[in-house]
Formats: C-alpha cells, structure tokens, sequence
C-alpha cells in the first residue's frame, strides 16, 4: 500500500470517479441526469474514499481493502471495460458495506457474504441490463448473464423477457437473482460449468471467514467510529482513517499482511481450478474480445 489518494469531499470522490474511468462509455453515462451511473457513483460520494496503488501486486491483489475503505488503483487491464467494471464492484461494495464489532463472528460472516453477493450480481449481470451494448465488449467466453441477456432462463413468469422485469421492477429483478445465486451456494445444477465455477467460490468465501476470524471485531470497530467522524468533518475523518491504515501496514507491505499472504494461496488455488473462466482468461493482446 503505497500513493494514498485522500477525497474528503462528495465532490472530490465524484470528479475523482469521472476522471478516472477508462472508456468514454462510463465518463458519458456517469456526467448523464438520472443515468444508473450517475446514481451509483452519488451513492458512493456519500463518505469520503480513499484509493491507493499496490506495494506488491501478487500479495495486495486479493486483499479486500474495500471493506476498510482502501481501493486499489488497478491499472493495466487490456480491456479498459474490465477496469470500468472492477472499480464499480467495488464502488458497489463500499456503498453496501456495513459495520458492527459486537457481531458474532457468524452474523459478521452472513454480513460479508451478502455484501459479496449484491456486488457481484451488480457487476456480473445487472450492469449488462443497465448499460445496453456493454456484454459484447467484455469476455469472449459465455458468462452467468447470457442464459439471462438471451431469455434462456426467464427470471419471472409475468414478464415476456428479462430486460422487460428489469425495466419494470429492478428491486424484485435483483432479489430474484441474490435467491438463484444463494442457491447455487447449496449446489450448482449438473453439467452446469458456470454454476460450477460460482459454486466453487464458497469454498473461498469459507476460507475468507476463517483467516480473518481474530480481526473483523477490531477492523469493524475502527470503521464504526471512521463513520461518527465523517458525520463531523469528513476531511479530518478520512485523514484519520488514513494514518491508521498506513499505521497497520507498519513496516510491512500493506495493512494486515499476515492474513493477505493467507489468503494469497486460496485465490491461486481457485485461478487453477476454473483458469478458463476468470477475468484473467480474457486479458488476451485484443483486450479480450476482438470487437473492442
């Protein structure tokens, strides 16, 4: 963790956000009146954000500083739409995020599995609906989404099409795909690769809980009294913030590092396990799909 970007204010984060969007298509739709886009980055303008670059990649990369308030600059995407939507899931992450250090160690894990879940179904199906034209510039390989995007598998039985429930009631389109996706946890359909693929990520969710089990509380507890500082004066609340993360980094790489070179080892398994299928499998010299 190194190169702290501090945006104390709501316009600092909104400027920020704009500036830094890689495709024209997100800079157009986030400076649109009404736009999905607009109204997603004015919900994250809500508290102060704080963006860094990484010390060391293979260790930082998978290291969820979103839920600390921390978001790693990840530049170098060969496909600019991949970066675009990986800085809004974790927008959508921070939005969603929410504290409470007299938590179990359970309801702070169903807590963290909820947020991951509402950030992926943003960012994996629903921002597709939102932004028509935006799947054929991403993976060159078939995604959860298609089965929806093509109507293969109708989401509601009063709607001719997805895009139609989508149009007419995005809460219940979003709460129907939150249930498919938590049942996919239980097990994926047989012969299913995708859901096979999503399936697998409980084991890594499980993994996550585990390594991180001895710090939620103290981590929780920060954020909470981050917050009351913010309801104050946001500056001083996000310079505070500041200095404590690069007070946890010590002399280390980044914050809480024992628990990133833990978790280093259950991201590779899973890259092994489903290689065809991440995002990494569509950085190719085309950016991943030859039409871009």
């Amino acid at each position: 963790m190194k190169n702290l970007t501090l945006l104390p204010s709501c316009t600092d984060v909104i400027g920020y956000t704009h500036d830094h969007w890689k495709t024209d298509v997100f800079r157009r739709l986030q400076q649109e009146r009404g736009s999905y886009l607009q109204h997603c980055v004015d919900l994250f303008a809500g508290k102060p954000r704080l963006y860094y670059d990484m010390d060391d990649p293979e260790l930082e990369r998978n290291h969820f500083t979103v839920w600390m308030n921390a978001i790693q600059r990840r530049d170098g995407y060969s496909n600019p739409y991949l970066e675009d939507m990986y800085n809004l899931h974790e927008m959508i992450h921070a939005i969603d995020m929410k504290y409470d250090s007299h938590s179990t160690h359970f309801d702070w894990s169903v807590r963290s599995l909820v947020n991951e879940l509402k950030a992926t179904i943003e960012t994996e199906v629903v921002l597709y609906f939102a932004i028509p034209g935006l799947r054929e510039k991403t993976f060159p390989f078939e995604i959860w989404a298609d089965r929806f995007l093509r109507n293969r598998g109708l989401l509601s039985t009063q709607y001719r099409t997805n895009q139609e429930f989508f149009a007419a009631d995005p809460d219940g389109f979003r709460d129907t795909l939150l249930k498919k996706r938590w049942d996919i946890r239980h097990g994926p359909a047989p012969g299913d690769p995708i859901e096979g693929m999503i399936h697998g990520y409980v084991a890594r969710n499980d993994e996550w809980d585990r390594i991180w089990a001895e710090c939620f509380a103290e981590i929780d507890g920060h954020m909470e009294e981050f917050e009351i500082r913010c309801l104050r004066n946001r500056a001083d609340a996000i310079r505070w913030h500041a200095e404590w993360l690069l007070a946890k980094k010590g002399a280390g790489t980044c914050p809480y590092q024992h628990q990133a070179a833990e978790y280093v080892r259950v991201a590779a398994d899973f890259k092994r396990r489903f290689a065809s299928q991440t995002v990494e499998a569509a950085q190719r010299a085309d950016g991943g799909m030859s039409t871009v």
